[in-house]
């Protein structure tokens, strides 16, 4: 037999039954364009601190700690595409 195949690692684990709101989703895709939360804000005509708090929101879901790991988790569970 060849040689074994190298194991390949799981998806990170998302929070059960995590759904993400359609607001949520806008804020992802913002934030995968690298906008600032006020530019965020402004574009979805909401105050700077709701889009914190959605922001907060897809930090605990996609159990990330930076807003750039919220965008990778995002695309390797497949919630914005690669070019979002």
């Amino acid at each position: 037999p060849g040689p074994a195949a190298e194991p390949v690692a799981p998806p990170p684990v998302v929070a059960q039954g995590m759904v993400l709101t359609p607001k949520e989703r806008e804020v992802l895709v913002l934030l995968a364009r690298n906008l600032s939360n006020k530019e965020i804000g402004r574009a979805m005509q909401v105050g700077e601190t709701t889009i914190k708090w959605h922001v907060k929101n897809l930090f605990a879901k996609l159990d990330a700690g930076t807003r750039k790991q919220v965008v990778q988790r995002a695309r390797i569970l497949g919630l914005i595409g690669p070019e979002s």
